[in-house]
């Protein structure tokens, strides 16, 4: 049997028995499934938490089976706490406890017992108890996916900063909490964003070095865009890192940079909207679609700028390649860059190439074409021309100001 099938057939062993747990919840069959006593034989290769959460139900009985558990975990989490000595009785089941309430995130439930605990550790953890440092990890992740508001913005804070904190974690966890940290409790589901701002300019500065910071960046941006699907990332991060000082290899390391802007993106009056775009996108496309500078941002290496609304699409076909292989750049370096711009103009142009013979043949038999896709078509590709490359690749190399609209 291979593995997909055996995790399968294990997920159906223990669903019913979850399901039928939730009847009358009782804490100790928790508490002795936890340990291994009283599930299905689900082997050795994983803790019995992590099948409990994979066999929470996908359908409408989810949130109530998960409620059913966060309240077993803090009755459970509770009674841990011995009244003579004031020490957890069994670390190793506290583990797993820990990462259960960390994999069903209910902080309703949950917060408020798992902030008393990670702000008086001592109460709790024996201080040199051989699985201490296991236990405060699985105490700190518990808490990062179960908040209801920004108390815990100082535990952070001491992370990011690598100040003495009572819980173990690299700067990375400290960004992590903030991340999943609601500015307040009316805001949840919504990021914190000045705390997140100013995590994530820390973390940049920690990247700053190192060889991989263009992939650890990248993948730190994706974890922020997933935790909240519906927030217009694209404009509010090239805000942040405006308004943060980010460095030049983070900001051309962001999702996109070719981006209407959020608070502009419906046509003004005269017809016109509001855009983001990497510099070198601008001197490429300035004066096809008609861009007029309105300030310059991060450095000088974003432009904010205004065009004709019926541009967009233009402007998006002739960024694509630029945009594509500026995502896949891995490389450390700021020149790097300048390679992955030379690569895009020359798919680029062969792209216009094959574009304008495919409009010449379409206009033999439509003689009264629109003539504005010729004049725009035209005008890229003065942009990508060979003495227009040569002439970019010189600017970009001197790191001087580049021609918009050259």
């Amino acid at each position: 049997m291979n593995t997909e099938n055996r995790e399968c057939e294990i997920i159906e062993w223990v669903r019913p028995v979850l399901q039928e747990w939730c009847q009358s919840p009782d804490p100790r069959v928790l508490l002795g499934w936890l340990n291994g006593i009283g599930l299905p034989p689900i082997g050795p290769d994983e803790p019995p938490y992590v099948w409990i959460t994979r066999a929470l139900p996908w359908d409408g009985e989810r949130a109530a089976v998960e409620r059913c558990l966060a309240h077993a975990c803090s009755s459970l989490l509770q009674s841990f706490e011995d009244r003579n000595t004031g020490r957890i009785k069994s670390p190793q089941i506290d583990i797993h406890l820990l990462r259960l309430c960390e994999s069903i995130s209910c902080p309703d439930i949950l917060h408020n017992l798992l902030y008393d605990i990670a702000h008086a550790p001592a109460r709790f953890i024996e201080p040199a108890g051989e699985y201490r440092i296991d236990v405060l990890c699985a105490l700190r992740d518990a808490l990062t996916f179960n908040q209801i508001d920004a108390s815990s913005a100082a535990l952070w804070s001491e992370l990011i900063e690598q100040r003495p904190c009572v819980l173990p974690g690299s700067v990375f966890d400290g960004v992590r909490g903030i991340l999943y940290m609601p500015a307040s409790s009316e805001e949840r589901g919504f990021p914190s964003t000045d705390h997140l701002a100013a995590a994530l300019t820390s973390w940049q500065r920690v990247l700053l070095d190192n060889v991989r910071r263009r992939i650890e960046w990248k993948y730190t941006l994706e974890l922020v865009m997933g935790a909240y699907p519906n927030v217009d990332w694209a404009g509010l991060l090239i805000e942040m890192a405006h308004s943060n000082g980010w460095e030049t290899w983070a900001v051309e390391s962001l999702p996109t940079l070719c981006t209407p802007c959020k608070l502009d993106s419906n046509p003004k009056e005269d017809g016109t909207i509001v855009v983001y775009l990497w510099k070198y996108i601008a001197a490429i496309v300035a004066e096809a679609v008609e861009l007029k500078t309105i300030e310059w941002l991060c450095d000088e290496t974003i432009v904010k700028g205004r065009l004709p609304s019926d541009r967009l699409p233009l402007l998006q076909l002739a960024s694509s390649h630029i945009e594509r292989l500026r995502r896949l750049n891995p490389y450390k370096t700021d020149k790097s860059m300048i390679g992955v711009v030379m690569d895009a103009l020359v798919q680029l142009r062969s792209e216009l190439e094959i574009s304008s013979s495919d409009h010449d043949v379409e206009n033999e038999s439509t003689p009264n074409s629109n003539g504005d896709y010729e004049k725009y078509l035209r005008a890229i590709s003065r942009s990508v021309s060979p003495s227009r490359v040569v002439q970019l690749h010189d600017e970009m190399l001197q790191d001087s100001n580049l021609v918009i609209g050259a």
